[in-house]
C-alpha cells in the first residue's frame, strides 16, 4: 500500500469537478505557455502483477519536467514527464532494482488565490490537478513488465513573481502505485509586460491672476455658479453634478472583487471611501446599491453573484459608518447591460456597482 503519510487529495477533485462549470472566468486573463522542472522525495509500491517480488527499500528521489498553457484564471493544462526514481526488490534469492516513470496529461484548477494579480499567475495562490498517465516499470532481474494507464492526480501551492518566474510546492499520486512530492520551478511566457516610462514635463510658468472685485453668486447654494447651472433651484442637501442639476444614480470606478466571488479587492476602496464621504455629507440621503455582471457564464449564477457584490459594498459601506437604514442591496445579474457583451472593454464595463439615490 502507498505511504499513509502523503494526503490524499480525492475528495478535493472530486468537488472542484462539480463546482468548476459554475464558477468558469468570467473576467479576462492573459493566456500563455510555460515550462517547468522539479525534482523531490517519491515513494514507490508498484503493483506486482504476475510477478512475485518484494519490496526492501520504496523510497528514493526523483525529477519532472512539464509543459503547459494557462487558458483561463481558473484552468490550466499541462503534459508531463516524471522520473519516480529507483525501488530495491527481492525476488527468491535475486536481489535488484526496479525502476519506475511516467508520462501524462493534467487539467489543474487555480480554486483558491490570494493576493494575486487575476490577469495573470502572479501571488500566492493554489489548484488540484487530475488526469491520465502511463506508468512504466523496469527492472535488472529478469521480471517481466509493461505500461500501465492509470488515473494520476495532485495539489499544490504556487506563487508567482512579475518576471513570470513562479515556485510550486506540490503532491502528485498516481493511484496505489506511486506518489511524489516535489518543488519545482516554473517560467511563463509573454506574461509580464514592461511598464511604460513616464517623462517629467517642466512645470507650467506661474499665470497671473486678476483680482476678482465680487463672488460669483451661487443662488441655491448647491455648489454650483449661477453662471453655468443649468437646473437653478436645485436643493442644496441632494448631491449635484457639474451643471448642477440633482444626481439620480452613479456608477462607482474601479469598484473590483475577486474572480467568481463577492470579495471586495484593495483597488476598490478608494472610490467606495469617497462614497462613503459623500455619504456623511448629505446624511439625509437613502441609496440603493445596485450590483451587475456580464454576460459569460450561467445567468442563475451572475444574478447570485450580483446580490452577494451589492450586500458584499453595503457591509463595507457599513463598517465604515454608514447607517444600515440608509443603504438597500440589490442584484441584477447580466440584465440591463451598458456596453457591448461580445467585447472585452464591453464586459468590463457591464461589471459595475451603481448607487441610486431612492429618497
Amino acid at each position: 500500500m502507498q505511504d499513509t503519510r502523503f494526503m490524499n487529495p480525492v475528495l478535493a477533485i472530486l468537488i472542484s469537478a462539480a463546482v468548476a462549470p459554475q464558477l468558469a472566468a468570467a473576467d479576462d486573463f492573459d493566456t500563455t505557455w510555460y515550462l517547468g522542472a522539479g525534482a523531490g522525495y517519491t515513494n514507490l509500491d508498484p503493483d506486482t502483477g504476475s510477478n512475485t517480488f518484494t519490496l526492501t527499500d520504496d523510497e528514493d528521489a526523483g525529477y519532472k519536467v512539464f509543459i503547459g498553457y494557462d487558458f483561463s484564471e481558473m484552468f490550466s493544462a499541462e503534459v508531463f514527464y516524471n522520473d519516480l526514481g529507483t525501488a530495491n526488490i527481492q525476488s527468491g534469492a535475486t536481489a535488484g532494482e526496479l525502476d519506475m516513470s511516467a508520462y501524462g496529461a493534467n487539467v489543474l484548477w487555480y480554486f483558491w488565490r490570494h493576493d494575486a494579480d487575476y490577469g495573470k499567475r502572479k501571488g500566492w495562490q493554489a489548484y488540484v490537478n487530475a488526469g491520465v498517465s502511463s506508468l512504466d516499470t523496469s527492472n535488472n532481474i529478469g521480471l517481466n513488465t509493461e505500461d500501465d494507464t492509470q488515473f494520476n492526480y495532485g495539489i499544490a501551492a504556487e506563487y508567482g513573481w512579475d518576471n513570470g518566474f513562479a515556485v510550486r510546492v506540490g503532491y502528485d499520486g498516481y493511484e496505489s502505485d506511486a506518489a511524489m512530492l516535489s518543488v519545482n520551478l516554473v517560467k511563463r511566457f509573454g506574461a509580464a509586460k514592461s511598464q511604460p516610462v513616464m517623462k517629467s514635463e517642466p512645470a507650467p510658468a506661474p499665470v497671473a491672476v486678476a483680482p476678482v472685485a465680487a463672488a460669483p453668486a451661487d443662488s441655491d447654494k448647491d455648489g454650483v455658479l449661477d453662471s453655468a447651472d443649468k437646473c437653478p433651484g436645485s436643493p442644496s442637501d441632494k448631491p449635484v453634478d457639474a451643471d448642477g442639476c440633482t444626481i439620480v444614480s452613479v456608477v462607482l470606478e474601479n469598484v473590483v472583487f475577486e474572480s467568481g466571488s463577492a470579495n471586495l479587492t484593495q483597488a476598490s476602496y478608494d472610490s467606495l471611501n469617497k462614497a462613503v464621504a459623500a455619504m456623511n455629507k448629505y446624511p439625509q440621503l437613502r441609496i440603493e446599491i445596485q450590483a451587475y455582471t456580464d454576460s459569460m457564464g450561467e445567468e442563475s449564477f451572475n444574478q447570485y453573484l450580483s446580490e452577494q457584490r451589492a450586500s458584499s459594498v453595503r457591509s463595507y459601506m457599513i463598517d465604515k459608518g454608514v447607517a444600515a437604514d440608509r443603504l438597500e442591496a440589490k442584484g441584477y445579474g447580466e440584465a440591463q447591460p451598458i456596453a457591448d457583451n461580445g467585447t472585452r472593454e464591453g464586459r468590463a464595463k457591464n461589471r459595475r456597482v451603481e448607487l441610486k439615490i431612492i429618497d
